[in-house]
């Protein structure tokens, strides 16, 4: 991986790096370039943010690959994809949705039965918080945000 060089990034990567650029100037060191693959014209963007709570599981994780873009925060993968080539509505998404992530309103919400996690989600923090339908028995729910004033831990006996 090397140091953000704008001709070598896919025109995705190019797209979001400016915009990254332009939100958070401070995070210019953090965006690399992944090397282009076979499938690929040119390399990838990759940004992983460190975050401030040492509860958070992962920081913050961007990276592209062709028209997609992945955003990750402690156990949550968020695919952004319309699968349409460079659509400049997709950088805006994402934009919003970290800016979310790092301002405290989006939380990552996971459940867990036995270390194993079941079911993963993310909600904006005046949400309420519901046994997942899917989940039978006891489990516990893990609420995560960015700054750490929303973490929490339930236990949910049945």
């Amino acid at each position: 991986m090397s140091k953000l060089q704008s001709r070598t990034l896919d025109k995705t990567g190019q797209l979001l790096a400016d915009s990254i650029r332009g939100q958070w100037p401070e995070w210019k060191k953090y965006l690399r370039v992944v090397p282009k693959e076979k499938t690929l014209s040119r390399g990838c963007l990759s940004l992983k943010i460190p975050c401030p709570n040492p509860e958070v599981h992962r920081g913050l994780r961007i990276t592209t690959f062709g028209s997609a873009i992945f955003v990750e925060f402690d156990h949550d993968i968020l695919h952004i994809n319309d699968y349409q080539d460079e659509d400049p509505d997709l950088i805006a998404l994402t934009v919003r949705i970290v800016e979310a992530y790092v301002t405290d309103r989006l939380l990552v919400v996971s459940w867990w039965q036995k270390k194993a996690l079941k079911v993963i989600t993310s909600l904006e923090p005046d949400m309420p918080i519901e046994k997942d339908d899917t989940l039978s028995g006891p489990a516990s729910c893990r609420v995560r945000s960015w700054s750490g004033k929303y973490d929490r831990d339930t236990v949910y006996p049945n």
